[in-house]
């Protein structure tokens, strides 16, 4: 029996890109208000990863500890030819941990993106995705 990829309608909002960029997440204790800075950090404690990919909806990012669902973070996107990081505030949707190495696959979904940040991100991505189509072969 010749086993299959799946082949059903795509749900996905946004393209996915396999991009590298440098990420530094933290563990927050609850969401901030609208108007409020992305802050209320539960610790400390800055970890630093890299996005496994990314879209305009959410990042697959590479975690030593395992997130539960709908846990909210911090994540810090450094994105080339931009002077500071993009500040979002994410939340978990899924953790899987990651087999023959440490670690955990992590997704997460945008909940909020600094000011101008989303405009750079989106800017960023698909002039990543025209150049990897001009690319392919």
């Amino acid at each position: 029996m010749e086993k299959r990829g799946y082949a059903g309608r795509e749900r996905r909002r946004f393209v996915r890109v396999s991009l590298p960029l440098f990420v530094r997440y933290q563990k927050r204790d609850k969401i901030a208000g609208k108007n409020e800075p992305l802050a209320g950090l539960v610790e400390d404690i800055i970890s630093l990863s890299l996005t496994k990919n990314i879209s305009e909806g959410g990042i697959r990012i590479v975690t030593r500890e395992r997130f539960e669902p709908g846990t909210y973070l911090t994540v810090d996107i450094h994105v080339p030819d931009r002077k500071t990081p993009i500040r979002t505030l994410t939340k978990v949707v899924w953790t899987k941990k990651r087999p023959l190495r440490s670690g955990y696959d992590t997704g997460v979904r945008f909940i909020r993106v600094e000011k101008g940040g989303r405009k750079d991100l989106s800017f960023y991505l698909s002039t990543f995705q025209k150049v990897e189509e001009l690319t392919a072969e």
